[in-house]
């Protein structure tokens, strides 16, 4: 009798631990399609830095032996995104060329993607200011561009804390229609859930 009293008070009434173990796993849960969303710009950026390790790193050990290798590491580290933010400023000039038609053809969003690009690469250096302000130049040439949106939702969270300025760009995804962008207005709805929680654990007084 005691054993089926224990396990009627374990899932009927939950203690306050277990409640919040539940609602983390929840979180993990629901946050798992958000992990990806800066996976192309992070694999392209460490590409370029294996290309340009391996010759500097033989130069640098030829030169200087373990120091030189030390020091291609931390330059390559350093021209990494230099290298990354050039080629995409270029990226559509050389792709006009190539595919013809040429830049004035293409329409405003395609133009804006390199600058967006840009802007993934800002946040994933925790450059949010620089960032906010690339962001926030696209939108004023593009208003309803939902990736740019949902990026700058992003930024204000995770560099500013500005949860409510988050979530009603967020909501502003939402609230259009979904077949537009199905993915972005996914993302845009799950973290604008995980956003709601927060802000509910913060009024929760903890026990």
């Amino acid at each position: 009798m005691l054993g089926h009293a224990v396990l009627i008070r374990y899932f009927l009434f939950p203690s306050t631990k277990n409640m919040r173990k539940r609602v983390k796993q929840n979180k993990k849960r629901r946050l798992a399609p958000l992990k990806n969303i800066d996976s192309i710009a992070r694999s392209q950026m460490l590409r370029l830095f294996a290309w340009l390790f391996a010759p500097l790193c033989v130069l640098g050990f030829w030169v200087s032996g373990v120091l030189g290798v030390i020091t291609a590491f931390f330059v390559c580290l350093v021209i990494s995104p230099l290298i990354m933010l050039i080629l995409e400023k270029f990226s559509r000039i050389t792709a006009s060329f190539l595919y013809g038609g040429g830049y004035g053809s293409w329409s405003k969003r395609e133009q804006l993607l390199g600058d967006l690009n840009t802007v993934k690469h800002r946040k994933m250096r925790k450059e949010y200011d620089q960032a906010l302000k690339a962001v926030n130049r696209i939108l004023k040439v593009d208003p309803d561009f939902s990736e740019a949106i949902f990026l700058k939702a992003q930024i204000l969270w995770e560099g500013f804390k500005n949860t409510a300025a988050a979530q009603g760009y967020l909501k502003q995804i939402i609230e259009t229609k979904k077949d537009r962008d199905e993915t972005i207005h996914r993302w845009a709805s799950t973290l604008y859930d995980e956003l709601t929680e927060i802000e509910k654990e913060k009024k929760t007084p903890s026990q």
